[in-house]
């Protein structure tokens, strides 16, 4: 027979519940913040497993452990491509209102474009006008020197 804290130790199944509170026991001593800032590993009942894969029976303690573990590291990485996911969505989302926005300035500037041209169309007109007014005036103003050089 095997001994543990002076107590005979059956060759049978150990209660891990009882195990652990005797570790915890002999070990509170030895922990600078007290037993109180030890967490004990995850025992194998308390590890969650995702609802799409199931413990077989015939799976040993261990087994059990590592494949819960292994599962348990890809189900937090599917989590975080999943919030990828939806960070990409937000993106996405902030883009397209970017979008909206640049099409609406787009507008605003194809209108301001056009403004431009008509008052570019319309200080042409008037420049032209003026110019046309300016040509009679000339001519005028040339035959009616013409006209009083020849009165003299």
């Amino acid at each position: 027979m095997k001994m543990l804290n002076g107590r005979k130790m059956a060759n049978g199944p150990v209660d891990l519940d009882q195990l652990e509170h005797e570790i915890s026991a002999a070990t509170a001593s030895l922990l600078p913040n007290g037993p109180d800032a030890y967490a004990p590993p995850p025992r194998l009942r308390d590890l969650p497993l995702p609802e799409y894969v199931t413990h077989a029976a015939d799976i040993s303690d261990l087994g059990k452990l590592t494949s819960a573990a292994v599962v348990s590291q890809y189900e937090g990485a599917a989590k975080d491509i999943e919030a990828m996911g939806k960070e990409l969505i937000a993106a996405a989302s902030q883009c397209e209102k970017m979008v909206a926005e640049v099409r609406e300035a787009f507008n605003a500037v194809k209108e301001t474009a056009a403004l431009y041209r008509e008052n570019g169309k319309s200080h042409f007109s008037k420049i032209e006008a003026a110019s046309r007014m300016a040509e009679r005036v000339r001519t005028i103003c040339e035959g009616l020197n013409k006209e009083e050089s020849h009165e003299q």
